[in-house]
């Protein structure tokens, strides 16, 4: 007597390709420190300072074209960027060491 014949394979799907995830885009790295502040406090004038470079900076100035005072506080300074794909991003630097 003769084997019956093999039960039809079911094929399955091909494998459902799922797009890539997102990548989180991140702000630039604003590089600078507070280490200063001078003047009175109506005006006062941050004072900077990224690798040997000091950049000194008021409340709405711009530094290197691409980040923006927007605050100087009694210990920090908040800084927001140019770029409009980032311009609800913030970062405040405080002084000191960091």
């Amino acid at each position: 007597q003769a084997a019956p014949p093999p039960a039809p394979v079911a094929e399955l799907p091909p494998p459902v390709q799922l797009p890539p995830a997102p990548v989180e885009r991140k702000p630039p790295e604003i590089n600078y420190r507070l280490v200063g502040m001078m003047g009175p406090v109506s005006r006062k004038v941050g004072v900077f300072l990224t690798g040997d470079k000091m950049v000194l900076a008021k409340k709405g100035e711009v530094i290197e074209g691409r980040f923006k005072v927007l605050d100087i506080g009694p210990e920090y300074a908040l800084m927001g960027y140019t770029d409009p794909e980032w311009k609800d991003s913030r970062k405040r630097l405080y002084f000191g060491p960091q």
